[in-house]
């Protein structure tokens, strides 16, 4: 009882000060505490509440502690909660992830998460899903030691992940990994793709993390790249970003230019208006600045069909 008390208090406090706590209720956490454990985590949740750790533990309550909980975690302890993690297949293929690549899994898991996407929707998925993505956690040695052997016996196939060469998606993804596009600047590198590109990306990254797949891939990236389909195809995307970077440019100057024409016809539009006297010309003035103003819509409308017909159109390289 004590030891299940112990990894109960361990589970909770991982998830507590984890990031990806959201809409978390206490019958998820029941729910993946009851697969490592028979004893009653209702049971052992009431007795927090008496010690003050807890507000309310029903089960439809979102989960919360309002008291610090402080474990030294047994190897029973580690051993347990990993064991946790390792019986849901999409847990366990997030925890070895994100010990490889954290800050390509943290860009990831935050745009999803910011964009209301579902990321882990089963009730013990939902709450492995912080512990999975715990420092404190991953950074124990004995955590360590447990990832290091189950990433020496991963799969290195490559077979199931060169199908997904024709996605743009997967382009964007190897383009990130190849540059470094992740890290503290990865959520905004995604965030700035294109509304449809981004959601195409985001359902495509998490599904490669759910089974598995970005595992492989980053443990064979070397390999992918240099398969000719994939350099042709990366040629392609590279291609296409730099037409999209001066589409992007020419509508940005477009619309500064629009803005300030709209400003100097207001401006001067006053100027002749009161202190000039020149009613006539600064109404007319007024109404021209006024007119513009409906041009910056025009503006960010066309840039967005341009750059639609951009990622719609098929690009040959000789």
């Amino acid at each position: 009882m004590e030891d299940d008390r112990e990894i109960f208090l361990y589970m909770a406090s991982l998830i507590h000060n984890g990031t990806y706590n959201y809409g978390i209720r206490w019958k998820d956490f029941y729910a993946a505490f009851s697969g490592i454990s028979s004893s009653d985590p209702r049971k052992i949740c009431s007795d927090l509440v008496k010690d003050g750790y807890v507000e309310s533990s029903d089960d439809n309550d979102p989960f919360m502690i309002i008291s610090r909980i402080s474990v030294d975690a047994s190897d029973l302890t580690i051993q347990r909660v990993f064991d946790a993690i390792r019986k849901d297949a999409g847990s366990y293929n997030l925890a070895i992830c994100y010990s490889i690549e954290p800050s390509l899994v943290k860009s990831i898991l935050s745009a999803a998460y910011y964009g209301s996407y579902a990321v882990r929707e089963s009730p013990v998925a939902k709450a492995l899903v912080p512990i999975c993505t715990s420092d404190e956690f991953q950074k124990d040695p004995r955590v360590a030691k447990i990832v290091k052997d189950s990433i020496s016996g991963w799969s290195r196939d490559l077979s199931t992940i060169t199908p997904l060469i024709r996605n743009r998606w997967f382009s964007d993804l190897l383009f990130m990994l190849k540059n470094g596009k992740y890290g503290n600047g990865g959520f905004n590198y995604i965030e700035n793709m294109e509304t449809a590109d981004r959601d195409e990306f985001i359902k495509g990254t998490v599904s490669l993390i759910d089974n598995g797949l970005l595992v492989t891939l980053i443990l064979g990236l070397g390999k992918i790249i240099s398969i000719p389909e994939v350099t042709k195809s990366m040629e392609i995307y590279s291609h296409r970003t730099r037409k999209k970077d001066r589409v992007t440019r020419v509508y940005s100057y477009l619309s500064i230019g629009n803005d300030i024409m709209v400003g100097l016809e207001f401006l001067i539009g006053s100027f002749e208006f009161l202190p000039s006297g020149n009613e006539i010309l600064g109404v007319y003035l007024f109404i021209a600045g006024s007119s513009q103003l409906l041009i910056r819509p025009i503006i960010e409308i066309s840039k967005r069909i341009h750059l639609y017909r951009i990622n719609r159109t098929k690009i040959d390289l000789e």
